[in-house]
Order: C-alpha cells, then structure tokens, then sequence
C-alpha cells in the first residue's frame, strides 16, 4: 500500500510534515476531471488532519481540518493552478489573504501562509485558464498502452503549446 499512499500523499497532495518547523507545506495537483478529493488521517508531529478539496473551472476551495494531537502552527498552501490562470481573489476563513503567485511555465501556483489552528477553509477565486483532458486509456489486458499521452504544456503568447507521445 505505501507504493500507493506515498506518491498520492507527496505528489498528488504535496501534503508534506516540518514538525521541526512547526509547519506543513500543502501542494495540490489535482487532475482536471477530479472535481472533488478528501483525504483522512494526514500525519504531522502529534497531529492528524483531515483535507478535503472542491474545485471548478474558476474556484478551488480547500477545508483543512485538524482531528487528533496538536499538529503544527503553520500552513504553507501553493495549489497548482491551470496554465494561464488569475488569481483573484484568496479568502481565508472568509477574510480576504495576501498570496503571491507565480507561472511556472506548466501551471500557476499560489504562495500562501497561514496560521493553521483546529480548522481552516480556504478558498481561491480565479480567472480560469487550460486544462487539457486526454481519452483515458484503455489497453487489452497484458497489452501496453497506446494511448496518446501529455509530455508537457506551455503558454506562449495567447497559444498553448502540447508535446504529445502516441500519435
């Protein structure tokens, strides 16, 4: 199971503990067809949290909430955003934040920090940008696949730019 929770937890999540620090950093990368995920029982120091995430193609809402122990005093939150996104607008509980954001040439990830006690809701309001959602595949059994597969994704100008395998 862990060859399986640990790529979800670190790569799809990013969710990843600094008790040291006395923080922990949240790094979403959710697939364009998942509109919804939850995940229970994240570990960090003393603490479990519970995260559960909601998104459209212009908002994505995240519900971080503590469970059991003390956990950490601090969340670094930088959701990957499509290529070609603007932020907004970033509440936090409500109250507008102050997050910086950055094009990385594939996405768009916000900078955030926050104080991170029993239970935060954050929502991050944007202009949508691209998404690209391939067939997903469907190889025989035994059988590789064939299907055609996104390589990478950039913003050129106003053009996105797809490097694709399996044409």
């Amino acid at each position: 199971t862990s060859m399986l929770l640990t790529p979800l937890v670190r790569g799809l999540l990013g969710w990843e503990g600094d008790a040291p620090h006395d923080r922990v950093r949240l790094v979403p990368h959710l697939p364009a067809l998942w509109d919804t995920l939850a995940v229970e029982r994240l570990p960090v120091a003393s603490g479990r949290y519970t995260v559960r995430f909601e998104k459209s193609d212009s908002m994505l809402v995240a519900d971080v909430r503590r469970t059991t122990g003390a956990g950490v005093d601090t969340l670094v939150f930088e959701p990957a955003l499509p290529i070609g996104s603007r932020v907004d607008l970033v509440l936090a509980n409500g109250k507008t934040a102050n997050c910086g954001s950055q094009d990385t040439g594939a996405d768009v990830h916000l900078a955030c920090r926050f104080p991170l006690h029993d239970h935060l809701h954050l929502e991050v309001h944007y202009a949508p940008g691209w998404e690209v959602v391939l067939p997903p595949p469907a190889p025989a059994r035994g059988e590789r696949s064939r299907s055609l597969k996104l390589v990478s994704q950039r913003l050129v100008g106003d053009t996105l730019v797809l490097a694709v395998e399996g044409l």
